[in-house]
Order: C-alpha cells, then structure tokens, then sequence
C-alpha cells in the first residue's frame, strides 16, 4: 500500500488512477453498495490474469460476509492517513512487498520507501497484484526467507539490490 492513498498536487503515488474526490466518495458508498463494492474489492486486489491459490470467487465470498457499518470506520481512517513522515523514521530492516501488475498502486511506490529508509528492501513479484501472498504465496514466503537469511540486518540496506 501506500503511506498515504489519496493524491494531491504534491503527491502522484496513491491509488491507481483515482482521484482524492472518488476515493472520499467510495467510502460513502461502502455500506449502501457492499455487495457491488466487495465484487470491485476482490477483483483488484488480484493482478489480471493471476492464478492465485485463493482465487477471486472465495475472496469475493469472505469479503460478502464482512459487516460494512464495521469496515467503514477503517476505511475511513485508511483514506485519512498520511505516513509519508513516519516511514522515514522507521528504524529496522523491513520489507516493501510490490506487485509489478498492481491495479491499486505503482510500484513506485515501494521504490519511494526504499529512498527514504536504508532499512527497507524490495520484493518485487512479477505475476502478483496487490495480494502477494493469495496469488503465489511460495514466492512471498521465499521473499521473506531470503530477507530474513541476510546475515547482517544491523546494516542499512540501502544498497542491497532487490530480493
């Protein structure tokens, strides 16, 4: 995700292709249109033509079952945030997860990170979207093994090359 969702005239590395209006606006429509929204939700969250171990018709499924009066208030305070200050200050090593084929945000996003911590690191996944971990989940644990097999997490990462 992005340390902060919503774009401005400074900021270009929120969600994919939306503006700050729409997005305030999708947060009005959460309860009245959840089972419209939940379908769009399991769609992008997936890279198109993905295979993922969970696919889209189950994750379609749980995301119906949530209660959208409970999801509101988190997405909420999801669009509100603003972490550009606090990634900075993050001071252990960290991995950035990003999917080339993310509908939802830009890979620039995790190379943004990665300039502002010499903590963090890139997994890069080529055939995943937003949710790694659904779409090839032994490529993601294969991320975090090689990450934490690093000998010396002590040391900046900044010059590390991508996992």
């Amino acid at each position: 995700m992005s340390p902060r969702m919503l774009p401005d005239a400074a900021w270009d590395l929120g969600l994919i292709g939306q503006s700050a209006e729409a997005i305030l606006a999708t947060s009005e429509k959460i309860i009245p249109t959840w089972p419209r929204l939940s379908q769009s939700i399991s769609r992008n969250m997936f890279a198109r033509g993905s295979t993922p171990t969970l696919s889209r018709e189950p994750a379609h499924a749980l995301l119906r079952l949530q209660d959208p009066a409970g999801l509101r208030p988190l997405s909420d305070d999801l669009v509100a945030m603003d972490e550009r200050e606090v990634i900075s200050q993050i001071d252990v090593p960290y991995l950035v997860f990003t999917g080339a084929p993310s509908r939802l945000y830009s890979e620039a996003v995790a190379h943004w990170i990665t300039a502002k911590v010499p903590w963090a690191a890139v997994a890069r996944f080529e055939h995943s979207g937003h949710s790694p971990h659904l779409e090839g989940p032994e490529t993601f644990f294969d991320a975090i093994r090689g990450f934490v097999a690093v000998e010396d997490l002590t040391t900046p990462l900044k010059y590390r090359e991508e996992i």
